[in-house]
This record gives structure tokens, sequence and C-alpha cells, in this order.
């Protein structure tokens, strides 16, 4: 009898059955999706993660994922897009009822990373060691290191894509070169654009008041912090007042 743990020390497929495999997956998303109708889609829904979900487990772990998960009785497992995450590709989650011991499970994917990627001119972002063309290619790529995770975690109650066994597995069943992917996040492509980084002395000016501080964090904007006896007390002893400021309304101080 197959199961999730022996599919963990299987050989796996070739590249040639894993990429039909892919491409069915992705003209049956393409096909019956009401909302991702191209390949760089603008528009998505966590009922497309659904679909996805069940055509990964049919064409790749032999439906063991929801097979698995009824006997755990955590079904429907929440597949979701989110907000929340800026720089992770996506993330599963396991967690523990304190009260009845019950395991749950869920999967979100970001939607910040997919979507400041793949814009006009831009280059093929890199997303597990393997070039995606498109935004549809990057989902596909971030699913598939989230349901590696799952599995593991039904499997052996643990994940880590650190660690060996979770590596090989990505490689013998979806081709996965790396553990990690590299697609750009807004923060870096903010970094990128300017030469200010976290510790410069900086001035700008806030409600008609010019204003001097130094840059505490670079996302979108920076967090300027600020000199003030009523201000937060840091770890230095100093007390700050702490600003958003966009990156163009700064000046060397």
């Amino acid at each position: 009898m197959v199961t999730l743990a022996a599919i963990f020390a299987s050989p796996g497929k070739s590249i040639i059955q894993i990429d039909s495999s892919r491409q069915a997956i992705r003209g049956r998303l393409l096909a019956e999706s009401r909302y991702i109708q191209t390949p760089n889609f603008i528009r998505c829904h966590d009922g497309d993660l659904r679909l996805l979900f069940d055509q990964y487990d049919e064409r790749f772990f032999a439906g063991l994922l929801r097979e698995s998960l009824r006997r755990e009785a955590s079904l429907p497992i929440p597949l979701q897009f989110t907000g929340r995450l800026r720089s992770a590709g996506g993330r599963t989650i396991r967690t523990r009822d304190r009260r009845t011991g019950a395991i749950r499970f869920a999967i979100q994917i970001s939607q910040n990373v997919l979507f400041e990627n793949f814009g006009a001119g831009e280059e093929a972002a890199v997303v597990v060691g393997l070039p995606c063309s498109d935004r549809l290619d990057a989902l596909m790529r971030v699913m598939e290191h989230e349901l590696l995770h799952l599995a593991e975690f039904l499997a052996f109650g643990q994940s880590s894509c650190a660690r060996s066994r979770f590596q090989r597995a990505s490689r013998t069943l979806f081709g996965h070169t790396a553990h990690q992917h590299a697609m750009i996040t807004r923060r870096q492509r903010t970094i990128a654009s300017t030469s200010f980084r976290p510790g410069h002395r900086v001035r700008f000016e806030y409600d008609g008041t010019a204003m001097q501080g130094i840059i505490n964090r670079i996302n979108t904007r920076a967090t300027v912090l600020v000199e003030h006896p009523r201000g937060t007390r840091y770890t230095n002893g100093k007390r700050y007042l702490k600003f958003y400021i966009p990156m163009a309304r700064l000046a060397p101080a």
C-alpha cells in the first residue's frame, strides 16, 4: 500500500512526466477558473487554490493528501490568498487544539509577492530554483512547495525545507533545484532604488516642520526614528518618535 511516507522515499517521476502533469493542471485551471483567465492573471480567488490542491493531490500524491486529512478530521483544509505575507511566497500552518488535541492545517499564498512580479518588461522570476515565465507558473511552484510541507507534516508530524528529506522529495517529485524562491519583493525593489540604508541619518519635512532622524527600517517606506522626550524608550536609553516617510521625501542629514 502506497503511503505519504513512501512517496518521500520513492524515485519519483521523470522530468517529462512532471512537465506533462504540470501542463495538465495548468490547462485545467485556465479552463475552469472564473478569475485566472490568463497566465499573468490580475485577479485570483481562494477557489483557484482548491482546484490546484485537488489536481496536485490526484496527479502527484495519488489522493493521499485528502485521505490523510480525512483521517485527521482536518478536511476541508483552509486554502487562502493573503496580503499579510510580505516576503515569503507562501506558508503551511500546523496547529493543535489545546482542548481536544485535534491537528489543523492551513495553506496561505502571498498575493503581494505574486503581483509584485511579472510586470511589463520584467525578467522571469526564479521559484524553488526553476525559472517562471508568468504569474501562474510562480503560483504553481509555490503551491508545490507548500503541498510538500503539508505531506511531510501528515507523514512525519514535522516539516522543514532546510532538511535533506524535504529537499530530496522536492527534487524527485517536482524537479525543484532549490528550496527558496527568488521573486523580488516590494521591499527589495525599494532598497534597490535608493542609496539610503538603516542607520543613515536623514532629514525630512513633516506637517511643515523640518525634522531629522535615523532610518530604522526600509519597506515600501522608511521608518525614521526622531529623538523626542515624549517618544518610546529604546534599548539605547533614548526616546524616539516613529515616522513612516516615503523614500522620495528623504534627504541626507
